[in-house]
């Protein structure tokens, strides 16, 4: 069973939150499990790319390997035709 948590809420947040959940028939505890659920994964998301950007950016520092925006531009455009370039390496 999950852990019983507490949040402080101004009142004029919690009068929105109340409000909103009558809006949508949906008790106040749901949305805010969903609202925090959601912000979560968003920041997860981001830490998780954010790290992916920083090992590219550590390779092309090691190798100083890129793909040009001309060539990335090329095959960009390729897509969806008759005759799709392989994708850049």
């Amino acid at each position: 069973m999950p852990a019983l948590r507490a949040i402080k809420l101004d009142d004029e947040t919690y009068d929105r939150l109340k409000a909103l959940g009558n809006s949508k028939d949906r008790p106040l505890n749901w949305l805010m499990k969903t609202a925090v659920v959601e912000y979560v994964e968003m920041e997860e998301t981001y830490e998780r790319e954010k790290c992916e950007d920083m090992e590219r950016l550590a390779l092309y520092d090691e190798t100083g390997h890129a793909i040009s925006n001309e060539i990335a531009g090329k095959w960009l455009e390729s897509i969806g035709t008759e005759s799709v370039l392989a994708c850049p390496k």
